[in-house]
């Protein structure tokens, strides 16, 4: 009974081993892929938007967030955007489905643009989307905001849209 037990606990660690080693070769694919395409996908790469902008913000390599279908929440008031980057919902899913539930806020000092593109925000305790720094939105719905659907904020801070609709907000 002794080497039974001990035969099947070198069978689990095996084959914990063996998922372990798969696991590590599933991530560093990935990691290659973000790099090659210069993109991060919400939820296949990273859980949450805020966890995407963080590793686009941290590396120079990438560029662009794609927001699978599904609702994603923001914790607190805002996502908030430190740098230059496009936040974009996969172009295969329409942007009914791709909801962002809150709003997002690109900070002052952006050297370069912020870009939204395909898809719903959607019920913002604040702005849907409120900018310190120049921004261009295309193909963005935003709706049920507290306070405006779109804001731009400072001296040469401009927001252009391109087929954006603001809706129940105010």
């Amino acid at each position: 009974a002794e080497r039974l037990k001990q035969l099947e606990k070198k069978r689990v660690e095996k084959e914990m081993k063996k998922k372990m080693k798969k696991k590590r070769k599933e991530k560093k694919a990935r990691e290659a892929r973000m790099k090659k395409m210069g993109q991060v996908r919400v939820p296949e790469d990273c859980k949450t938007l805020k966890e995407a902008v963080d590793r686009v913000h941290g590396d120079d390599r990438l560029t662009t967030i794609v927001v699978g279908k599904g609702e994603h929440q923001i914790d607190g008031r805002y996502l908030v955007i430190f740098s230059a980057m496009n936040v974009m919902g996969d172009p295969g899913v329409p942007k009914s489905e791709i909801v962002v539930v809150g709003g997002i806020w690109f900070k002052k000092g952006i050297q370069g643009n912020g870009h939204l593109q395909h898809l719903t925000l959607r019920q913002s305790k604040m702005c849907g989307v409120y900018g310190e720094s120049s921004f261009t939105m295309d193909d963005v719905l935003v709706e049920q905001c507290k306070y405006h659907g779109v804001a731009a904020s400072g001296s040469g801070v401009v927001g252009r849209g391109t087929n954006v609709e603001v809706r129940q907000c105010g």
